[in-house]
């Protein structure tokens, strides 16, 4: 491995990139009976994504068993060619960890069912207590103005040394603040959307396959290089946290 391919480090998001659905909406739909309220207020921007996962995971039955929402994922797996991608970073000793703003609950439960329980997450946290679920929020920041419940920006900028460059896969809201402090974004959907608006460098795809396909490419021709803007941001954002 060249030097500069030893300071790729690729970061992912779960909920509708590495799955089909957004599991954290499936959860809620299935077993909370007031989503459809919860989600009219967070589309209509009354609440926060913060406040909506709180008042949905509080509203979980109180006889449902932390192991039933487990089992509930099971119908749930990665994407196509995801594997692949996943087995071909490693191949390479390119770190891959996912970030997301959904649950710890089904993320562990579908990696663990695709046999790759060793990736690295993360996300926020259910925990079970004696008068029902609650939900933990690790990554909360109030430096970040992103929409989400846990910022994304901050793992990176924690977890990646400063001369590292970011790979970034994703597909919505919680992935904005991601790809501004990333070097190369892959974006599909309303990500793509948003990097396209606000002129953020991305690679459009629509699959895995795309994603591994483009890796490849950009190694072979020696394509890799930090974002002048990104570093900056990341920077900045380092410093005030």
């Amino acid at each position: 491995m060249k030097e500069k391919e030893k300071l790729l480090r690729v970061y992912c998001d779960f909920d509708g990139t590495i799955t089909e659905k957004e599991i954290c909406l499936e959860l809620a739909k299935e077993y909370c009976p007031n989503y459809e309220e919860v989600l009219t207020k967070l589309v209509a921007r009354d609440i926060t994504l913060k406040t909506a996962w709180k008042t949905l995971i509080h509203a979980i039955p109180k006889t449902l068993s932390y192991e039933e929402a487990e089992a509930f994922c099971d119908r749930f797996e990665p994407l196509v060619h995801f594997k692949e991608l996943y087995q071909y970073c490693k191949s390479m000793d390119i770190p891959f960890k996912i970030i997301s703003d959904g649950f710890d609950l089904y993320i562990r439960r579908i990696l663990a069912n695709a046999g790759l329980s060793e990736i690295e997450f993360f996300t926020n946290k259910i925990v079970e207590k004696e008068d029902g679920f609650d939900i933990i929020f690790p990554g909360a920041s109030e430096s970040c103005e992103c929409d989400a419940a846990s910022c994304k920006r901050n793992v990176i900028i924690n977890d990646a040394p400063t001369d590292s460059i970011i790979i970034y896969i994703g597909d919505g809201i919680s992935d904005y603040c991601a790809v501004k402090h990333s070097d190369i974004n892959f974006a599909k959907k309303r990500l793509a959307k948003h990097c396209s608006v606000n002129k953020i460098p991305f690679y459009p795809y629509k699959s895995f396959y795309d994603v591994h396909y483009r890796i490849e490419e950009i190694i072979k021709k020696g394509k890799i290089k930090q974002r002048n803007q990104a570093v900056v941001l990341r920077k900045k954002a380092f410093e005030i946290e």
